[in-house]
């Protein structure tokens, strides 16, 4: 439901891929998308309402959503939160 929310205030198609996966509830409105179809993480900017203008989390290069040598997907979010619980 929140998804639906937020991405209707953004201008989303309806058919998006975007689910939304985290938000803060601080006076610094931020928000976290993680893309269903390419497996991106990403970060909504001050524009974000105006524009839907939104920041990668991780290189795409470092995205692996088939590996051909293990049956192991590692989408943004999984190595979003492996770096964060390193730090």
């Amino acid at each position: 439901m929140e998804t639906q929310k937020i991405t209707g205030q953004i201008s989303f198609d309806s058919r998006s891929k975007y689910i939304l996966v985290a938000a803060s509830l601080t006076s610094i409105f931020k928000v976290f998308f993680l893309n269903c179809t390419n497996g991106q993480l990403y970060v909504g900017t001050r524009n974000l309402l105006p524009d839907g203008e939104m920041l990668p989390c991780v290189p795409n290069d470092l995205i692996n959503l088939q590996n051909d040598s293990s049956d192991q997907r590692q989408d943004a979010m999984l190595l979003w939160l492996e770096e964060h619980a390193q730090r």
